[in-house]
């Protein structure tokens, strides 16, 4: 069962009695118009939700990152098979053109 949690305080009736419940507390048991008309304000949020939108939001995360991941490996690939080895900078040059003798 989810638990519906107050965003800002939000006055309800608790056994004929005003009661204020502050933000991040639970809120008791109401009707279904009234817990998505408070949902819908943002005036409180679902204990549920808010974890399945964390899940998912993490699992989205995961995915770009293996996507990126994917995507560098591809460009690193396709450099490496396009380089001249020739021209790469060696120890003994120091990134400076050798000398040709003829």
């Amino acid at each position: 069962m989810s638990t519906i949690i107050a965003q800002v305080p939000t006055a309800v009736m608790v056994d004929g009695e005003r009661v204020v419940i502050q933000p991040g507390k639970p809120l008791p048991r109401m009707t279904n118009h009234d817990e998505r008309a408070l949902l819908q304000a943002g005036a409180a949020t679902n204990t549920e939700d808010a974890a399945a939108l964390e899940q998912a939001q993490q699992r989205e995360v995961a995915q770009g990152n293996a996507e990126f991941e994917a995507q560098r490996q591809a460009v690193q690939e396709a450099q490496a098979s396009t380089e001249n080895p020739s021209t790469k900078p060696t120890a003994k040059t120091n990134g400076k053109a050798a000398a040709v003798a003829e």
